[in-house]
């Protein structure tokens, strides 16, 4: 493992003490520390706990990787995210413009994707009872 000390540097940098992550993690501070200096080994569990409290992906956390994608996500930049919405409020012939759909190893034709498109929302529409959000 790249950096050994990883999970602690990250809960310094976020000023939370070692008592309130063991608290949150249903362990004992000494149980937390032993983690820290990697005299315990991690479950899976520990790990997404860890991940959820620090808001760091797993890679992050265990020093996989030196880039915290949660991080990197949160700090879109508002081009990127006006691109974003723009992408997921596509029409059903700009759906079939800008993307190749592929199912079951063939492109749908336009007309499937027209009519996948009207399935899910009257599916939406008769699970949620809500209005119709047609974008075509």
């Amino acid at each position: 493992m790249e950096n050994l000390n990883r999970i602690r540097e990250i809960r310094k940098s976020k000023n939370i003490s070692g008592v309130e992550v063991a608290n949150k993690l249903g362990i004992s501070t000494q149980y937390l520390y032993d983690i820290e200096k990697y005299k315990r080994g991690l479950s899976s569990e520990i790990i997404s706990q860890l991940c959820d409290i620090f808001k760091v992906t797993s890679d992050y956390l265990i020093g996989k990787s030196d880039v915290n994608l949660y991080e990197e996500q949160k700090n879109l930049s508002s081009d990127k995210e006006e691109r974003l919405r723009s992408i997921l409020q596509l029409t059903d012939k700009e759906i079939s413009d800008k993307f190749q759909v592929i199912l079951d190893g063939r492109e749908l034709t336009d007309s499937e994707i027209r009519m996948a498109v009207a399935f899910l929302r009257t599916n939406r529409q008769m699970s949620n009872g809500s209005s119709d959000n047609s974008n075509s």
